[in-house]
């Protein structure tokens, strides 16, 4: 088993567990999703609006999900959050 790690900083982090609180409470988006994907894809939403160097396929491997179910699940949850994310280049 390989363990894999993503430095993210702490600000960051506080903002995904707003984020988080906000899809639970207001949303009901959790119901049938598992709680460490929409995490993680918090998370790497984040990391795309402050422009760090992560990039999905990190998080697929951290996550050990298929990189096209998380793509999906980022994309709901930006729709969700009416979030602007840049475009990466």
């Amino acid at each position: 088993m390989v363990n894999y790690y993503i430095d993210i900083n702490d600000h960051i982090i506080s903002q995904a567990k707003k984020c988080y609180l906000i899809i639970q409470e207001q949303h009901k988006f959790l119901q049938g999703r598992k709680t460490r994907l929409i995490a993680g894809i918090i998370l790497y939403t984040l990391c795309r609006q402050n422009k760090t160097l992560h990039l999905l396929i990190d998080f697929s491997d951290v996550l050990q999900t298929n990189l096209y179910v998380l793509g999906n699940l980022y994309l709901k949850i930006i729709k969700l959050l009416n979030l602007e994310i840049p475009q990466i280049d």
